[in-house]
């Protein structure tokens, strides 16, 4: 086995106090790590000498869940090495941590453990610090890399349909619809059990107007039933809003046209 992962908390989790108070390589007292070589900045993709990270954009998922982190180190077969991987808020507070270790070249991923209602969708700052250790455990060379990484929102598409197209002044109308995703991993996907506006303006006016708010159930259809309709014009629009969530972008659905008999 030649490459190793666990995440750094999970680890010490399992070593008891004293053995972390007490434990100290025999080379300890020279093994200071040196400076990093050169620290690359850049979007995307990253690389420094040995080391490289690829951090590409993703949808950001609902609950917490752990978004993978391209690396890849490239080094000769034997050469010992740790690997460090930061993911920053963009004040500067660290988000999540990654380790892993081993002794051969590798491509592979880490992994960013992330919260939908905490940390979601955003830019965010990924550093990977790579130290090369030699047979006395050493530190022989340090290189950094980073770069930003982006998680964004799925579009949302919201409908609207009426009971019917046509209606007496004094008569009600049910208004349905739904809301889902649009793109990525959520096209077509229910928004669940969201809130949505409804509203209506009149024939030859722009100024919407509250009919109220509804809530989806949790295949993302919604209904307002037995709608009041007072209006004295001839004929009103009706649209349905959803203000968007932490997944979700906000979507109008298109208008649908009632005409109203006096």
């Amino acid at each position: 086995m030649t490459s190793h992962r666990r995440r750094l908390s999970a680890v010490l989790a399992l070593l008891p106090l004293a053995v972390l108070t007490a434990y100290s390589h025999p080379s300890s007292a020279v093994a200071t790590p040196r400076p990093p070589t050169g620290v690359v900045s850049t979007t995307g993709t990253a690389t420094n000498g040995p080391l490289s990270i690829n951090a590409e954009t993703q949808f950001v998922r609902r609950n917490c869940v752990d978004y993978p982190i391209g690396y890849a180190v490239a080094t000769p077969a034997g050469q010992e090495w740790e690997l460090d991987l930061s993911v920053q808020l963009p004040n500067g507070d660290e988000a999540d941590a990654d380790y892993e270790y081993g002794s051969a070249p590798v491509s592979a991923s880490m992994n960013a453990f992330l919260c939908d209602s905490l940390e979601g969708a955003g830019t965010y700052t990924v550093v990977a610090t790579l130290v090369l250790r030699n047979d006395l455990y050493q530190p022989v060379g340090t290189y950094e890399a980073r770069t930003t990484w982006t998680l964004v929102k799925g579009a949302s598409q919201t409908t609207v349909r009426l009971s019917k197209s046509v209606v007496n002044r004094g008569g009600t109308v049910t208004i349905r619809g739904r809301v889902t995703g649009k793109t990525g991993p959520y096209a077509g996907v229910s928004a669940g059990s969201v809130d949505v506006k409804l509203q209506y303006r009149l024939a030859g006016t722009t100024r919407w107007h509250r009919i109220g708010t509804v809530t989806a159930d949790r295949y993302g259809h919604y209904a307002a039933r037995r709608v009041p309709v007072t209006t004295r014009a001839r004929a009103a629009y009706v649209r349905a809003k959803f203000a968007g969530d932490d997944v979700l972008t906000r979507s109008t659905s298109p208008q649908a046209k009632l005409r109203v008999l006096q």
